[in-house]
């Protein structure tokens, strides 16, 4: 079992990670790991690139990544520098959408020391109880038409 310390520590070393990612957004198909090295070594060294592909589109055409700069200030040069101009992708500018990175961005994000997760349940005369319960509605009913699209529509 880990102590409280090396899970304090490996929290610690992944917020440092966190501040020095940014995410790219609306890739193009051509941005590969070295497209996006050559053109982001001018803001420092790049220490990882993570595609997140995208589930949605048959093609993934549209593709997002993490990229991990040797220091946070790196990275927020990167995103300074790529919100008023271009991404310049083989000599041509691409609109890419540089962003700092979310938490939730990250699978491997491990979880916060001392935070205890509670629930409870919701008697049926908890005012919450008939907005979760409505939640609860709409979500199964989209599953079901998420299915039947599935199936008759995506067949044709």
């Amino acid at each position: 079992m880990e102590s409280i310390n090396s899970k304090a520590e490996k929290y610690r070393e992944f917020m440092e990670k966190v501040e020095r990612t940014v995410y790219m957004d609306t890739l193009p198909p051509q941005a590969n790991e070295s497209v996006l090295k050559t053109g982001l070594d001018q803001f420092g060294d790049i220490k990882n690139i993570s595609f997140i592909p995208n589930y949605m589109d048959p093609r993934n055409n549209m593709r997002c990544a993490l990229v991990e700069m040797k220091d946070h200030n790196q990275a927020k040069n990167v995103i300074k520098t790529l919100t008023n101009s271009p991404f310049m992708i083989a000599g041509m500018p691409r609109p890419v959408r540089v962003l700092p990175v979310e938490l939730k961005m990250f699978d491997d994000r491990p979880r916060k020391p001392g935070r205890k997760i509670t629930f409870n349940w919701l008697e049926a005369d908890d005012p919450d109880f008939k907005v979760t319960k409505d939640m609860k509605r709409a979500f199964v009913s989209n599953v079901v038409k998420s299915e039947f699209l599935c199936r008759n529509v995506l067949v044709i």
